[in-house]
């Protein structure tokens, strides 16, 4: 078995996560990709929205792309969460002779050596440094996925909706309907 992981806080997950999701699960043959909802990142300020919400939307954002599983792995512990602990869990769990593939971006995977237990965390799974459309490849992982995807960011999409405005199908359908319906991202 081959499994793909993608974490993040997800705040929100959109549509450059779900297309990275069925890339790595098309181009590097895997039968499952989890993407593994941190409750923080140690590295990067607070999630804006609460970790069940950020859950709810990665399952709606999930729904319908087979391969593709929202975990709630990290949120089961608390915070910090690290990596590191994750893959342990995920090997834990799984068969011996299970493939497990890190999936990380440029910034991500910039950041690895700065990460707890980095040496571990490349002994438990092989690291994918995926590009990100018009970007060179990303050094230092074991492997490069490259993969076509739209431009967007959590950042941007954040904005949008702040301002009150529709994503303009950066957002699956179902996590824009569900952010505006939880007032998700609205000036309190």
């Amino acid at each position: 078995m081959r499994i793909g992981i993608l974490g993040g806080t997800f705040d929100p997950v959109h549509a450059g996560h779900v297309a990275l999701g069925e890339a790595a699960r098309d181009r590097l043959h895997l039968d499952r990709v989890l993407l593994v909802v941190a409750a923080a990142h140690p590295l990067k300020p607070a999630p804006s929205t609460p970790a069940e919400d950020r859950y709810a939307m990665v399952r709606l954002a999930v729904r319908g792309h087979p391969g593709l599983e929202a975990s709630d792995l990290e949120l089961l512990r608390p915070a910090p969460t690290y990596t590191v602990d994750t893959l342990r869990e995920l090997r834990r769990l799984h068969p011996a002779g299970t493939e497990l593939l890190l999936l990380l971006g440029a910034d991500a995977l910039a950041d690895l050596p700065r990460w707890k237990s980095a040496a571990e965390v490349r002994s438990l799974a092989r690291v994918v440094g995926c590009a990100r459309p018009g970007s060179p490849p990303p050094s230092g992982a074991d492997e490069v996925l490259e993969f076509d995807a739209p431009d967007v960011s959590s950042t941007a999409i954040r904005g949008l909706l702040a301002a009150g405005r529709p994503a303009g199908g950066l957002l699956p359908p179902d996590v824009e309907a569900y952010a505006v319906r939880r007032g998700l991202y609205r000036p309190k």
